[in-house]
């Protein structure tokens, strides 16, 4: 990749993408810090108050997905990335200065709001205007940025008080701006508007070569083979080889969030602190969040070697197996059959996040990029995100009220079960899609079992 634009464009989607990492993992200490108070703030959470302010932000992405679906056709990929971008800087501007959960419960639904760019709009516009040959990598390059996000938060957060650490996170959204305003806009969406000339302007720019006559008149077919077949939401429902196209990717995106794991992103230091670990629990969660980047490295190397239904298969066993394992430690604990071996539920939980993000993590995002005719891709899309968004927001407040009603054994043992249903669910009916073109997998989903 010799071309300083493309370059350019990869360090500002994972500017972006880390940008949006930081919100999954700012609360895994942040809810530490309110409870020591860390002699910054004076406020206390209560799990009510935490559940709403882990499951808000997933809320917030779930609207914005919608919004950002018009917007992204409407005024164009770059400007709607951009302005994306408002909303994320405004909320660590609130989280530094907040003085009550309402002023989180504000600042995590618009952060919602701008991180849906990196679920939608951002992977799009790399899409676009990415050659074949590195496509799949700038776009598996978004989900490991994602983790470094993460990472991040869990590193330096729990060193910082709440304040320092907000204003410091502001970094990377201005960042993203700072590379991302010297990009061209998507030709796609140039085309589309019918500015063809400044479409020519922005793939010369992009393929880094003056002759892209071909590449014009293909992407000109493909708008308008697009525009042509696209159908609504009526169509998706009644039609049945399109209901079972929607339904397997939603069922994934149910299976996904019931796993348990990103919810367990959203409170691991608060998990890892409930023994006296021989670790110290922000060194514990240090390692959890150095374990899902390898991992997610690991799954992106495999997934098109390996296939996608071994490495969901390998997953979800992985992820009852684990949290069953630490369901079963937190059960007999609380019955005092056992005494505290704080590394046996250190070890689950880290390993369980190894098992989700080989698999779980990110195929069936792929999946339901390749699952969908054309005529249905966009608003298929559009709708398993939204439902992925809505249903991760209902376990993540799940989390912590089952936690402090029923025991913490409990939701785990919840996890494990939702992950050994979804080993039945994808070995008799999702598909392999590896290497298959978009009629063969059409043809599979309508008449095949398993």
């Amino acid at each position: 990749m010799t071309n300083k634009i493309l370059w350019l464009t990869g360090l500002s989607a994972t500017l972006g993408s880390i940008a949006s990492g930081t919100f999954f993992g700012w609360t895994s200490p942040a809810f530490s810090l309110y409870k020591n108070a860390n002699g910054t703030s004076s406020m206390k959470l209560d799990a009510i108050e935490e559940s709403r302010i882990t499951a808000l932000l997933l809320i917030g992405i779930g609207f914005g997905c919608l919004i950002l679906a018009i917007s992204a056709n409407k005024i164009g990929r770059k400007l709607t990335m951009l302005i994306g971008v408002i909303p994320s800087f405004l909320s660590w501007l609130i989280i530094a200065y907040a003085t009550n959960p309402w002023h989180l419960y504000v600042s995590r639904t618009i952060a919602g709001l701008g991180i849906a760019t990196a679920y939608s709009t951002l992977p799009m516009y790399i899409g676009e205007i990415s050659p074949v040959n590195i496509r799949g990598l700038l776009l598996s390059g978004l989900r490991i940025a994602g983790k470094i996000g993460i990472l991040i938060e869990f590193s330096c957060a729990p060193f910082l008080s709440i304040k320092t650490g907000a204003l410091l996170s502001t970094i990377f959204p201005i960042l993203f701006v700072l590379t991302l305003i010297w990009l061209p806009e998507s030709p796609y969406y140039l085309i589309r508007q019918r500015h063809h000339g400044k479409a020519k302007k922005s793939l010369v720019k992009f393929l880094d070569k003056d002759d892209v006559n071909d590449e014009l008149t293909s992407i000109e077919n493909s708008i308008s083979s697009t525009d042509r077949d696209s159908v609504g939401i009526k169509d998706i429902l009644l039609k049945p080889n399109n209901r079972k196209a929607l339904f397997i990717p939603v069922m994934l995106s149910l299976i996904q969030q019931f796993s348990g794991t990103q919810a367990i992103t959203s409170y691991a230091q608060g998990i890892f602190e409930t023994g006296s670990p021989v670790l110290k629990a922000e060194y514990l969660t240090i390692i959890f969040g150095i374990v899902t980047v390898l991992a997610t490295v690991i799954c992106t190397l495999l997934v098109d070697r390996m296939g996608r239904r071994p490495l969901l298969i390998t997953s979800t066993i992985g992820c009852f197996l684990t949290t069953l394992f630490v369901a079963i430690y937190y059960h007999l604990l609380n019955n005092k059959v056992i005494d505290s071996t704080d590394w046996l539920p250190a070890t689950g939980i880290i390993l369980n996040t190894a098992m989700w993000s080989i698999g779980l993590a990110a195929l069936p995002l792929a999946i339901m990029a390749e699952i969908f005719p054309i005529s249905i891709k966009t608003i298929g899309c559009s709708i398993v995100v939204v439902f992925a968004s809505f249903s991760c927001a209902f376990v993540a407040y799940l989390h912590k009220i089952v936690d402090d009603t029923f025991g913490l054994y409990t939701i785990f043992y919840i996890y494990a079960l939702s992950s050994a249903l979804g080993t039945f669910y994808i070995y008799f009916y999702v598909p392999e899609t590896k290497g298959k073109t978009l009629q063969q997998i059409q043809d599979e989903i309508n008449t095949v079992k398993k």
